[in-house]
């Protein structure tokens, strides 16, 4: 009898896992207010299982994490949303995630240590469960903070659906 459960609970996380991804992206930054600490970045996203719909999106908690050249970071949680575009392989992919900021150095101070990543991208998913991405970061306080300069990343990204 407890092999039957095993067997049933290793089906249902398998089920679970698949629908997980691990997306990495590289890129380079922008701080609009400082061209001097423009660099490359590393960014990284974890998006746990789609929960909800939303007009034929799916929707999913999300992890991320960034650091740039200078050495900055940021982590944070929040919503994502995937929009398949047609049946074949095409989608859009957005996110709004909070998180806390670290400046690596004062030029680098973003206002804040509270703030908000949105992220948008344009890919191709293939049935392998890999994806191939091209997109677009932007950090920033909201104007929550004293100041409000912001970074933006461009990057490409290879996801991988497990």
């Amino acid at each position: 009898m407890k092999i039957a459960h095993v067997a049933l609970l290793a089906c249902l996380s398998a089920t679970q896992i698949e629908a997980q991804e691990l997306v990495v992206g590289l890129g380079y930054t922008s701080f609009n207010e400082n061209a001097a600490e423009n660099g490359g970045a590393l960014d990284i996203e974890y998006h746990f299982a789609p929960r909800w719909q939303l007009g034929g999106a799916d929707l999913y908690l999300a992890l991320a994490a960034m650091t740039n050249d200078p050495g900055d970071y940021f982590i944070g949680a929040g919503l994502g949303a995937e929009f398949p575009l047609g049946d074949k392989g095409w989608f859009l992919q957005g996110s709004v995630i909070p998180g806390y900021y670290d400046a690596s150095e004062p030029s680098n101070d973003l206002g804040s240590d509270l703030e908000f990543r949105s992220s948008l991208a344009l890919g191709y998913r293939m049935p392998s469960g890999w994806a191939l991405s091209a997109g677009a970061t932007h950090i920033s306080n909201a104007g929550l903070g004293d100041s409000n300069p912001g970074v933006t990343m461009a990057m490409l990204r290879l996801g991988r659906s497990f």
